[in-house]
Parts: structure tokens; sequence; C-alpha cells
């Protein structure tokens, strides 16, 4: 049973293994053509570092090992979002303060997966705008995920992609400020269920006023298509208008930039609470249960590195969305050279190369298999074909 890989740990092989690969350059040339910089932080940090300002819920998540150097904790990194702001926080201390957009792709880990059977090993991609508290900056990171999504499947339509909008803000604003986090989770997880005698036993518990109490209960019936909650605008709690407000705002922008892509507006979404602090979306595709991608803003994670910037942005998972994609299948089909150092063999070989084209050259006693040849054509070299 050695060969066997731990739960949830998978590896790839050709083709698959070409086509990851292929979406990994197009969603890298994706970040640059919209000017996004790359950055590649470790795999390996302090924990302290990892964890600093998104909740217990990454913490958990979170492989620990001791550094045998020095005693302290290290993390393999769970999430690429807080190293990001942590690089500019921390990297760019000494550059004028304004709006940078960074992007990454690379390996997270994590003790256990986000659903039963799921992955714990991804290549999460994401982009991420620093020092930008507009609205506009939540709908340029969401166009840009939107085209990754589109180009990852379907050969570039959009009809099949929803969004599904929320903000945090919106419940926030009926909980008392000084809320932990831990006390909150029964309420959070009993209005993501839209189970309204749960919802009003949990905000008993916590002492809420009869009248937010019943205000939770409606929000959390609020959900459906745009027009739904424009519909419902009026009778929203004043201490929630700014939030539902800007919702809707982001929803409209959206519907003019993305037309093909349909919406859910959801105003007891309350997915990242604790590490959001607006907006927030996810991506799915008609007939998956499972988000293709995450974001939504998360102002003032970079405090702790001392530079409390806006910040909003977007992940995913770059294995998950290989089921979607049309990738090609791999490489060109190889040419198979055989066994020599003559020089005129060599230069065949070195052009055809040069051009493109994938060369193998066989070892001596290693067998062709059927397909493209470079065979001697007098002082010449050509390719054949061959089915045998």
């Amino acid at each position: 049973m050695r060969w066997m890989l731990p739960d949830g740990v998978e590896e790839w092989l050709p083709p698959d293994s070409w086509r990851l690969d292929a979406m990994r350059r197009e969603v890298l040339d994706t970040f640059a053509r919209h000017g996004f910089e790359l950055v590649l932080p470790p795999v390996l940090e302090y924990t302290d570092s990892l964890h600093s300002g998104v909740g217990r819920d990454l913490e958990l998540r979170t492989f620990a090992v001791t550094d045998q150097t020095n005693g302290r904790r290290l993390g393999l990194r769970a999430d690429i979002t807080p190293q990001a702001a942590r690089i500019d926080a921390n990297r760019y201390a000494d550059d004028a303060r304004g709006v940078r957009r960074l992007c990454y792709l690379g390996t997270v880990l994590r003790t256990h997966p986000e659903v039963p059977g799921g992955p714990r090993s991804l290549r999460q991609l994401g982009a991420e705008i620093f020092g930008a508290p507009q609205l506009d900056a939540d709908i340029e990171v969401i166009s840009l995920m939107c085209e990754i999504l589109l180009r990852s499947g379907n050969g570039g339509g959009g009809a099949e992609l929803t969004l599904d909008l929320g903000h945090v803000g919106i419940v926030r604003a009926l909980l008392p400020a000084d809320l932990r986090e831990a006390d909150s989770e029964g309420l959070r997880a009993a209005i993501q269920r839209k189970a309204p005698g749960e919802i009003r036993a949990q905000a008993q518990n916590l002492g809420l006023e009869a009248s937010a109490q019943e205000a939770l209960v409606e929000l959390a019936t609020w959900h459906g298509p745009p027009e739904h909650l424009e519909g419902l605008r009026p009778r929203a709690p004043a201490a929630c208008a700014a939030a539902i407000d800007e919702l809707l705002e982001l929803s409209r922008r959206l519907r003019e930039r993305l037309p093909r892509v349909a919406q859910h507006l959801d105003c007891g979404e309350l997915t990242g609470f604790h590490y959001h602090t607006g907006v927030t979306w996810a991506a799915y595709r008609d007939g998956r249960g499972q988000a293709l991608a995450r974001g939504g803003r998360y102002d003032g994670i970079g405090r702790v590195f001392g530079a409390a910037r806006p910040a909003t942005g977007f992940s995913a998972d770059l294995n998950g969305l290989l089921p979607e994609s049309e990738a090609p299948a791999g490489p060109a089909e190889v040419v198979q050279a055989p066994a020599g150092d003559e020089a005129a063999l060599l230069a065949s070989i070195r052009e055809l190369r040069n051009a493109g084209r994938r060369v193998l050259q066989r070892m001596p006693d290693e067998d062709f298999t059927p397909g493209p040849r470079l065979c001697r054509d007098g002082d010449d070299w050509i390719i054949t074909d061959s089915t045998s």
C-alpha cells in the first residue's frame, strides 16, 4: 500500500497534466494582460504571519510544524491571499502608497477539505487589488475572474455562469459590534440554512432585541434575481440600507459589463463573515454544486503588517477548473528519430525542435512506436508516417 496517496491529494499524468499546465499559462497571461504583477510567496511561513487577520477557520486548515532552528511554529500555507496582503504591506513599504494589483498561482495544502471527499492539495490562483476602496476595484476583479472562468470552459461562452452576490455588512449591521466570532457561529449557520426558528433561537441566546431578530429572519429570505431584491429594498431596515444599496449598485454595474453572466443576490450570504468586510461573490456553473471561484472585499487585513489598506480579490482552484477546460489534450505528436551522432541527423533534429516540433531521439535498442519518424532520404532526413 506504499503507493497510495493521502486522502484529498492527487497527482496528474498526461494528457491532463499538459492540459493543466496549458491552463496555468493562459491564466498567467490573462493576469498580465490586465496589468497585474505576479508574486510567488513561499509555501512555508511562520504561522503568526500566515494567520494574521484571517480568522480561526484558516488556522484550523493549516498544517503546522516546528522550525528545528529556532523552535517557532511554521505552517504550510492553506491560502495565498494573506501572503499577498503581507507582501503589499511589507515588501512595498518604502514605495508610494497607491493602488497595487497583485496576482499569484501556487500550491496550497489544507488539513481538511472544504467539502467531504474534496481536495486538500490545490493549485490556488487569484488576484488582489490593494489601496482602492471604491466599488470599481471589486468590479475589476470580478470581471477578471469571469474572464478566466469563461476562457476555461464552453469555448468562451458565458450563458451557464452565475454570480452569487452578497454583502456581509447587511447582517453585521444588526449584530453587536463586540460580538465574538465563536459566539456568532450558531447564528451565522442558521442564517445560511435559511431556518427561521433556528435564527430566532440563536438571536435570543445572544440577547438581540426582538426587532433585530425579526429583521434577521426576514433578510435570510431575501435572495433571488436582482429584480427581486430591488423590489424588497423599500422594506429594508435602516441599519442595513447602505450595504444593500451597495450590493444593488454592484449588481447593476456588473449586468452592464457582463450581460451574459446570470446573477443571484443573497442578503443572508455569510461565507467568510469574519474575513470579509463588504461585498462578496462566488461563481457557479450549471450542473456543479460547488463554487468555481470566490472572492470579496477584506479591508484592513494588512493592519498587523503596518498597513491597513483597502483590499479586494478572488481565488480559485486551477485543478478544479480542468473539467471545464477546453484546453488542448497535450502537445503535438512526437516525431521519433533514430539513435546516432551523425551530424546531418542531429542538425535535422535541432532544426525541427527550433521550429517548435517535438522530436524524441530513441536509444540504440529502443523500439519505435507507430507514428511519424525521421528517416534518411539520400543525404537528407525527412519525416515519414509509420503505423507499425
